[in-house]
């Protein structure tokens, strides 16, 4: 009987230490040293979540760091590229305020908070008063060192290679070569390409913008609108000089000839990713 009390009485110790430890483990007192990153966010009305996440919304891109002095930096939170300031945080509040701490930004009340996972809640006015819900997570090394590679990835379009497009009897060519965001190339239309021009220019985000020369004289005869499409194909609009005036050209969309898309393919397969 003594052995079974003693017994019951380390096991009921293991317990407690057992619950001691997890709640330790799990509770957060203060948000102060942590970062973490925006995992998830609910709203009433979606069409405004879908607004407001549009931005860079990716695993790790929407982050929040809160320093043990008491100040915030928050990167593309909620649509906003950079939000400096202070915090407070209560049981229930957390305020984010603006560098000079005299006007807050947000104020959140918590929902829930431990050192795996922080909801807090507002209410958004921009729109039609709604709640939202913002599900955070802590931000790890390996996660930081993923989102740096992203943000170091090129933001423009890749241009590169030929371009056709057919349309009654007419046949527009265009070769393009790509460093970077320096765009050089030719272009021709006609039977056996008898007019050719060189191309030559600059590529910001999906649209490269290329100065159109006689490829004799070098005078420069109009400037070129090239967009990468969604679907593979280009779209090629041409402003172009006739005595002075800029007359625009209807746009067409240019399409890899089939040969260059087959010999892509045929790439691929011979040289396969290794796994």
């Amino acid at each position: 009987m003594k052995t079974t009390k003693y017994l019951f009485f380390l096991s009921l110790i293991g317990l407690l230490f057992f619950c001691n430890g997890y709640v330790w483990a799990t509770s957060l007192s203060t948000l102060k040293g942590t970062k973490w990153y925006l995992e998830r966010m609910t709203e009433q009305d979606t069409s405004v979540s879908s607004k407001i996440t549009s931005k860079l919304f990716k695993q790790g891109a929407q982050q929040i760091s809160f320093e043990k002095n008491g100040k915030y930096d928050a990167r593309n939170l909620l649509g906003l590229d950079s939000l400096k300031g202070f915090f407070i945080e209560t049981n229930h509040t957390l305020v984010l305020s603006n560098e000079a701490g005299n006007a807050y930004y947000w104020v959140f009340e918590f929902q829930n908070k431990t050192s795996d996972s922080l909801t807090v809640q507002f209410v958004n006015y921009s729109a039609k008063p709604s709640i939202i819900n913002l599900t955070f997570k802590p931000m790890t090394k390996q996660l930081e060192e993923i989102v740096l590679m992203q943000n170091n990835q090129p933001k423009y379009a890749d241009f590169k290679g030929d371009w056709e497009w057919n349309f009654d009897g007419k046949k527009v060519l265009i070769q393009l070569n790509q460093v970077g965001k320096e765009v050089l190339g030719t272009h021709c239309y006609g039977v056996d390409c008898q007019y050719n021009y060189s191309l030559s220019g600059t590529v910001e985000a999906d649209t490269a913008t290329l100065q159109v020369k006689d490829r004799n004289t070098l005078e420069i005869l109009g400037v070129a609108k090239l967009i990468r499409l969604s679907d593979g194909t280009l779209s090629w609009r041409l402003d172009k000089n006739e005595k002075g005036k800029i007359v625009t050209v209807e746009k067409i969309q240019l399409n890899q000839p089939k040969s260059t898309i087959n010999n892509k393919e045929k790439t691929k397969t011979d040289n396969p990713k290794k796994m």
